[in-house]
């Protein structure tokens, strides 16, 4: 029987079917505005909060950075980031690892492995189990080549599930279309895909947002593929779905 890992935000775990197969690799992607982060973010926070020790790697964006605007966007929940970041249950890191990376060769392999192996190590050193990585692009900029890149995210991938930790990586790229973005060589890598959506209504001079996301992938378990729409709000995510929790 397969073991889910639940990610503990209102409503995701409705749309994922109970929550993400322990060990899957998902790709969490989205344009700009639609909260990425920081739902990454709090997926990692929920865990943490039930004792799963989790790692965020920001490569990006400052690690202080990331946790300032985290307990901006989540206030109620600003002690509880405090408590578990002080008691090392999550930790928010990747200042080393973003310095690597501006100084690899691009393309390289052997550069690769030594960020891949940066990660891993920072992993065990905090027995963690769940990781996020802000972003995907970030090891794109030494990985240039289309196969070259799908081996090199394949063995990082392959790792991380021997090590028995489940991941979520994020994109920033619009998706228009659903259909198109599974052909792509990322939708293919993953186990698991989530699409985040921002779309602008207007009525009259005055215009708003409409915030939805949707399950297109997640092997080893039964999901919606209902497009639910969302609020962030002070105490995290709210995913608005048909179902109980």
């Amino acid at each position: 029987m397969i073991k889910l890992l639940k990610t503990g935000v209102e409503g995701l775990d409705i749309l994922l079917g109970g929550g993400i197969p322990e060990t899957n690799q998902v790709l969490l992607v989205g344009g700009p505005g639609t909260g990425k982060t920081l739902l990454s973010f709090e997926i990692l926070l929920r865990n943490a909060m039930n004792g799963n020790r989790s790692v965020f790697f920001a490569l990006e964006e400052d690690p202080k950075r990331v946790i300032i605007n985290a307990k901006a966007a989540f206030s109620n929940l600003e002690n509880n980031i405090d408590d578990l970041i002080k008691k090392n249950i999550m930790v928010v890191t990747g200042s080393e690892i973003s310095s690597m990376l501006g100084v690899t060769s691009e393309g390289s392999n052997y550069d690769f492995g030594k960020i891949v192996s940066e990660i891993e190590g920072i992993i065990n050193s905090y027995k963690a189990n769940l990781v996020a990585i802000d972003s995907l692009s970030s090891l794109r900029m030494i990985l240039k080549t289309g196969i070259n890149y799908r081996k090199s995210i394949l063995s990082l991938l392959g790792g991380f599930r021997d090590m028995g930790v489940t991941s979520i990586y994020i994109l920033e790229e619009n998706i228009e279309d659903n259909i198109q973005f599974v052909t792509t060589p990322d939708a293919f890598l993953f186990d698991g895909f989530i699409a985040m959506k921002r779309r602008e209504m207007y009525e009259g001079e005055e215009g708003r947002a409409i915030l939805t996301i949707e399950i297109i992938k997640m092997r080893g378990n039964k999901h919606s593929f209902y497009a639910a729409p969302y609020e962030i709000t002070p105490d995290g995510f709210s995913i608005l779905t048909a179902g109980p929790e």
